[in-house]
């Protein structure tokens, strides 16, 4: 079987830089140290804002109970896959992500590799499938509640029709 040549670090660099998803490195303390543009234009920060904040709690999750969960998972299952998690962003607003956790072991210290995709576009399309779902629900019981009403006045209106053409 033939060898697979190495990648050079810099194509690594070159993907995690350039990627259309969410790359971000975090420490144990949960301090960003590395992360990609789309993790910038996902939550409207800067590279400088968050390299001066640096704590992954304050800058997306919804407080450290929500990171608890999702590091909870982590360490049970031993990687967290795709899960729906709902993120800040700077201006105060919310987006939803499909965030994907992965421990590393990097000389001996400990980071955590998150990857994130911003779903809110599904998120928000998946909502508006459901509202139209129950709204053409109402809109059937209605018919049906017409249709019932209808069927109910044809028989008395036979029923009266009878009574009258009695002798």
């Amino acid at each position: 079987m033939e060898k697979i040549p190495a990648i050079p670090e810099e194509l690594y660099r070159e993907f995690f830089a350039t990627a259309s998803i969410g790359f971000g490195v975090s420490d144990e303390r949960g301090r960003l140290i590395d992360f990609n543009q789309a993790m910038l234009d996902y939550s409207g920060w800067t590279r400088e804002e968050i390299e001066k904040m640096g704590g992954v709690v304050d800058l997306y999750y919804d407080g450290p109970a929500d990171r608890d969960r999702c590091l909870a998972i982590v360490r049970e299952k031993g990687h967290l896959d795709r899960a729906e998690v709902r993120f800040k962003k700077k201006d105060g607003t919310w987006f939803w992500s499909a965030l994907s956790l992965r421990p590393l072991l990097i000389g001996g210290k400990r980071y955590m590799l998150a990857i994130s995709e911003d779903i809110s576009q599904r998120k928000r399309a998946e909502a508006e499938r459901e509202q139209r779902v129950k709204e053409l629900e109402q809109i059937t019981r209605m018919m049906v509640d017409r249709e019932n009403k209808m069927i109910e006045l044809k028989d008395r209106i036979r029923r009266l029709e009878t009574r009258n053409d009695a002798p």
